[in-house]
């Protein structure tokens, strides 16, 4: 990605803007670097029309709104595939992606993006599952710059 200049920032959220071709460009990422939204000039919003709306929808937002963004693909445990991605707020304000590469009888194990692996009960992740607390999303719905998952010691 060009270079980015940080625009404001706040607890797990930063306003960045890049050029590309020409053309200047905003995204909101997270604490990690992940694009999780990006602007680019429309017909009818582009120059500093476009920078306002994207500051006001910034400062309008926190990172715990994009929980829920991404279209949901199972609100129950027993539809659950590997190779599926659990989404949930690890700490306040920070967005966990956590791609699920094993399922057992009582337990589901996943990977995140920096490596760490993730266990869940069955029981429990039904629980979360049915409160909105998390939520599963298809691989391809990840944010391109977030799909990058390394090998778990769980996998077979």
């Amino acid at each position: 990605m060009p270079r980015e200049t940080v625009i404001e920032s706040k607890p797990g959220l930063t306003l960045v803007s890049w050029m590309y071709k020409d053309i200047v460009h905003y995204g909101f990422q997270d604490d990690d670097g992940g694009m999780l939204e990006t602007f680019r000039p429309t017909a009818e919003l582009k120059g500093q029309k476009l920078r306002a709306y994207v500051i006001a929808q910034f400062r309008s937002r926190n990172v715990d709104q994009y929980m829920g963004k991404w279209p949901s693909i199972t609100m129950d445990v027993n539809e659950l595939m590997v190779g599926q991605v659990i989404v949930y707020e690890g700490k306040p304000g920070k967005v966990v992606f956590s791609k699920i590469v094993k399922i057992g009888p009582s337990l589901i194990f996943g990977v995140t993006r920096e490596g760490g692996d993730t266990l869940w009960l069955t029981d429990r992740m039904n629980e979360k599952l049915i409160k909105k607390e998390i939520q599963v999303i298809a691989l391809e719905t990840v944010p391109e710059q977030l799909r990058n998952f390394p090998k778990s010691k769980y996998e077979d």
